[in-house]
């Protein structure tokens, strides 16, 4: 193993920040039992290395903050023992105890890591490709009953649809109540890919739903692509094979000018989901209902499905309106008008009518729970969901799943 010197203090903060440690009980170098209950969150800015951590010492929980250095003289080093906010330090994390620490004239216990792990461990933080998810390998030691995964992934499509809802009722003040409003410009917004939908959060906030009431939808999408700059920027054999957009392009039919220079992008996108094409297809679909939407509103979801084939709308993209636009919104607008949410919350059953959405992040969420057939949209959700409300922020501590491994 090599000495002191080898070891950068990035290394011990990855290390750390990953839960790579296999456990959450050690002892202080007093010999004082220590149960970590929450690693903390990466501090990226000036003060102690993690913040909101929680530890229990000899049974004494206590709330603050982990400094982590490589030896413990770098606490003085570093000018730590001078600066205020380091009053709020609970616990020195270290490689190397060679000193003692005091904040506010008490003795700051410390951990020393080096009794547990080698700097081999630290490296391997490294180069695990399941670093974003620091149970996989107790995952592959301790067996977690299907109950408990379950009732992980159900909590975490839960808490996406309620992000969603309490997004949308902040929105929806702003837009005075026009609940259709709200519906029209969220449903263009993620009819987009992901890279172009900034450009989409500036574009559709400025159009009215009522210009598309007012005008032929011809018209009006005419208006739309040429004004946004979507028409100009698009591959020429993409744009040709939307014939009707292209007649007396120069003529404005409808009063619709935008006060931003939009530059599209094309590159990672395929072409069948270009952001001509995709706005070209759910703003036909929606002309349909000639833009008014109490279906949407008011009926069993599963009518969605004929849409698919009445339509010509990919199950990818109404999957992606379904989950992030339409079941929220609907949430949304029963929880501000007292009605019974839960109703709403039962049509999420639809998306195990609609195909597993299949990508990197589904994937890996896949081998890490060990789900062996999931093949259903309501599965791809909570997976999507695990991923961004507890596995991307590393919050395990308060993931059934992670609380079974750990805890």
């Amino acid at each position: 193993m090599g000495g002191v010197s080898d070891l950068l203090e990035r290394d011990i903060h990855m290390f750390w920040e990953s839960k790579c440690l296999g456990c959450n009980e050690f002892k202080t170098t007093d010999g004082e039992f220590v149960v970590i209950k929450d690693f903390g969150v990466i501090n990226n800015g000036q003060g102690p290395d993690f913040s909101n951590a929680h530890v229990q010492i000899n049974g004494l929980d206590l709330y603050g903050s982990i400094e982590i250095h490589i030896e413990t003289k770098d606490w003085y080093r570093h000018g730590h023992e001078i600066d205020k906010r380091y009053d709020q330090v609970v616990l020195h994390v270290v490689w190397n105890s060679n000193s003692t620490v005091r904040v506010l004239n008490n003795k700051l216990q410390e951990l020393q890591l080096s009794d547990y792990f080698s700097e081999n461990d630290l490296q391997k933080t490294k180069i695990n490709r399941f670093v974003d998810f620091p149970c996989m390998i107790a995952f592959n030691e301790k067996e977690i009953s299907h109950k408990i995964t379950s009732q992980q992934l159900a909590l975490a499509s839960i808490l996406h649809l309620n992000q969603k809802v309490e997004q949308y009722l902040i929105e929806i003040k702003r837009l005075k109540f026009d609940w259709d409003q709200m519906l029209f410009k969220n449903l263009l917004c993620y009819a987009l890919d992901p890279q172009n939908r900034s450009n989409a959060e500036l574009l559709f906030p400025d159009l009215k739903l009522s210009i598309f009431r007012r005008y032929s939808f011809d018209q009006a999408l005419r208006a739309l692509v040429i004004e946004s700059g979507l028409y100009e920027q698009t591959p020429v054999h993409i744009r040709n094979s939307i014939d009707y957009l292209g007649e007396r392009k120069n003529t404005k039919y409808v009063p619709l000018y935008f006060d931003y220079e939009f530059k599209w992008k094309h590159g990672r996108v395929r072409p069948s989901s270009y952001p001509l094409v995709r706005l070209n297809l759910v703003l036909s679909w929606l002309n349909e209902y000639d833009f008014y939407f109490d279906e949407f509103w008011n009926a069993d979801l599963r009518f969605l499905i004929e849409d698919i084939k009445r339509f010509s709308l990919s199950k990818g993209i109404l999957v992606t309106l379904i989950q992030n636009v339409i079941l929220p919104l609907r949430m949304a607008k029963a929880r501000l008008s007292g009605l019974n949410e839960d109703i709403v919350l039962s049509q999420i059953e639809i998306l195990r009518y609609l195909p597993f959405e299949d990508n990197h992040i589904t994937r890996k969420m896949k081998s890490l729970f060990q789900l062996k057939q999931p093949s259903k949209a309501i599965d791809s959700l909570a997976l999507l969901s695990q991923h961004k409300q507890f596995c991307q922020s590393k919050q395990c501590t308060t993931c059934l799943v992670g609380k079974a491994i750990w805890f």
